[in-house]
């Protein structure tokens, strides 16, 4: 039998060994990942928000749109530091490591110390957790509390002292400010507390609530400070709920929502389309939140048994082998991230033994404590996804209780075996084939559109770090997983025009057009290549392309289908301009900027227009312009 010192170097083991991969995982992915300089989505809203934060608008205007604890500590270390997402990696990496020190912790109260090695291990070597401790998001830290959470309860339990709930409380009302949706832990427990038949039960749960509430209670004030009481933590809750119950929801939010490209335009979309369905300026953001979540309701009660379909489909995603996520797509980022292969631990694994340990009964630990809190993480994590939608990252908190519970399940394995009980080897093997198996099932057009959108990201990021080349490949491999989507066949068209590989961008804009024929979008931008692309290059298309009236035609037809979009406006005054109807064209330019708001977009393009053809007063309006909002936007 192993001694416990020989344990204990087995933890130190494990913990070095994560924290070498961390360390080269950290090297590379600054090295050759353009997402370390850029973030985008919603890592850059947070980067903004932190940078905003860190500059001394400690306070904000309005009430949270969105969780304010990630915001606030990535805000303290762009203040020590300066703004770096790379900081915030390496800070957050340390925490990971800090989280398996935790995590062994938690698992010495079900497991003897073997096993809760094995547990340690299992999470070390899980890429996943490693990949968003990278990430400007609140999925690492999250765990962490989490993981602080459960210790806190566990110690409270163990010593069964009322006070000892107010700590673990109050670290789930932070984690709630991380995390919202997570706030169906916090409460399970309470009502699990509330009800247990021991001594002083109710009283811990009462202590818990407080801390839970003491958590929440700064962001709650700083709403009502900044105008709207109504609204605990932060907005979207209600915005999301509709989302992931409206007719024809996906497992993951994958469509735009009222034509919003940008997230942080969500509330604002939100609030426009309540004010139009009611007929009246909303009084409170609570109020939308409200509209939101009544929305949701009817849409799941206009079609329960699709919406009872869609639950089905959520916890397949839950389950799935594939990470699931339009933020980050993990699997794409291992394309040029490779030190992600050496992480082997797949979810499958531990899905499998996990809910096969869940479903066993009792504790190997050295104090016999109740698994139910463990239990109440699934279950919270379970309704989360059924509450909204599921992305990889929400799925995080699991994985240290499916590693704990899966621990017990291979103990409770291999004395089976060696007890020869056919029975209990069945009971803990075939419910992990099962789960295995279910994990291990193709993922669908849903995650191939996901894992398209990750390479589109990286593309994204790689055409901001001026790498142009790296950026068309990036977009070959989403085209390549998402065949579908126009949006990328225009980008990658696009820099085929910068590179001029005139060839390759008609072909991309063409297939835009295949695949949506109708679609106004890549009928613009169709046209505006035709306008601008090189005579000696469109006299070789087959007609009628080759002639330059098509453009036109194109555009005009664009503009017919949806007379509010800019970009067809913008390609009939290039079209117009290529004929030499310049008036008309700088109408129709002055048309596409009053639509469009004067979008930095906008002005950039048209700027460049102008510059290309001489009109260097236009183009420098346009530029100044530019520089004028750039700098107003700044931090």
């Amino acid at each position: 039998m192993e001694s416990k010192q020989t344990r204990q170097w087995g933890l130190l083991a494990v913990i070095t060994a994560a924290a070498l991969l961390r360390l080269l995982l950290l090297i590379q992915y600054g090295t050759v990942s353009p997402l370390a300089e850029y973030p985008v989505v919603d890592a850059a809203i947070h980067h903004e928000t932190a940078q905003k934060i860190a500059a001394g608008g400690f306070l904000q205007e309005e009430p949270f749109s969105r969780p304010p604890f990630f915001a606030y500590f990535a805000a303290l270390i762009y203040r020590i530091h300066g703004a770096d997402p790379m900081a915030v990696a390496v800070v957050q990496s340390i925490l990971g490591l800090v989280g398996l020190l935790l995590l062994y912790r938690l698992a010495r109260y079900y497991l003897d110390r073997s096993h809760a090695l094995l547990a340690t291990a299992l999470c070390a070597f899980y890429g996943p957790l490693a990949f968003f401790e990278l990430k400007l998001l609140p999925a690492s830290l999250s765990l962490l509390l989490i993981l602080l959470f459960l210790n806190l309860l566990a110690a409270a339990l163990a010593r069964s002292r009322t006070i000892w709930f107010l700590p673990a409380g109050l670290t789930g009302g932070l984690l709630v400010l991380d995390r919202p949706n997570m706030i169906f832990l916090p409460l399970l427990v309470v009502l699990w507390l509330a009800v247990r038949l021991s001594p002083g039960s109710v009283k811990a749960a009462a202590a818990l609530a407080l801390g839970l509430i003491l958590g929440i209670a700064p962001a709650a004030v700083h709403n009502m400070a900044a105008g709207d009481g109504t609204v605990p933590v932060c907005t979207g809750g209600g915005l999301n709920f509709y989302l992931g119950n409206r007719a024809g929801a996906e497992v993951s939010f994958t469509e735009s929502f009222e034509g919003v490209a940008d997230p942080s335009q969500m509330a604002g979309a939100a609030a426009r389309v309540f004010e139009e369905e009611t007929g009246s300026p909303h009084e409170s953001l609570g109020q939308v939140e409200r509209f939101w979540f009544g929305k949701g309701a009817r849409e799941i009660g206009s079609d329960p048994l699709s919406w009872a379909w869609l639950q089905i489909r959520k916890v397949k995603a839950l389950l799935s082998e594939f990470e699931y996520g339009i933020n980050y797509s993990y699997a794409a980022e291992k394309e040029i991230v490779n030190i992600l292969h050496l992480f082997l631990v797949p979810f499958s694994l531990l899905a499998a033994l996990g809910l096969a340990g869940a479903l066993s009964r009792g504790g190997r630990g050295d104090r016999e404590l109740s698994r139910v809190p463990l239990l109440l993480v699934l279950a919270a994590v379970l309704l989360s996804t059924w509450t909204f939608f599921t992305y990889s990252r929400f799925r995080l908190p699991v994985v240290p209780v499916l590693a704990i519970l899966g621990a017990d399940a291979v103990a409770r394995l291999a004395a089976a075996v060696r007890e020869k009980r056919t029975g209990a080897i069945l009971a803990v093997a075939l419910p992990a084939v099962i789960v295995g198996a279910v994990a291990l099932l193709p993922p669908g057009q849903v995650a191939a559109q996901q894992l398209g959108g990750g390479f589109a990201l990286q593309g994204k990021a790689f055409t901001r770090t001026g790498q142009i080349e790296e950026a068309c490949e990036s977009y070959e491999k989403s085209i390549l997983a998402d065949p579908s989507s126009i949006h990328c066949c225009h980008t990658l068209a696009g820099l085929r025009e910068v590179l001029r590989d005139y060839a390759g961008a008609w072909e991309l804009y063409r297939k835009a057009l295949e695949i949506a024929p109708d679609d106004p979008t890549a009928l613009s931008r169709a046209a505006i290549f035709l306008a601008n692309s090189p005579s000696s290059f469109a006299a070789r298309l087959p007609p009628p392309f080759n002639e330059r009236a098509q453009a036109e035609s194109m555009a005009r037809r664009a503009g017919e289908i949806d007379g509010k979009l800019p970009l067809a406006d913008v390609s009939l005054g290039m079209a117009l301009w290529m004929r030499g109807a310049s008036s008309e064209a700088d109408r129709a330019f002055q048309e596409a900027l009053a639509k469009g708001e004067r979008a930095p977009w906008l002005l950039q393009m048209l700027a460049g227009f102008y510059r290309s053809q001489a009109q260097v007063r236009k183009a420098e309006a346009l530029e100044r312009e530019l520089r004028i909002r750039s700098l107003a936007d700044r931090p």
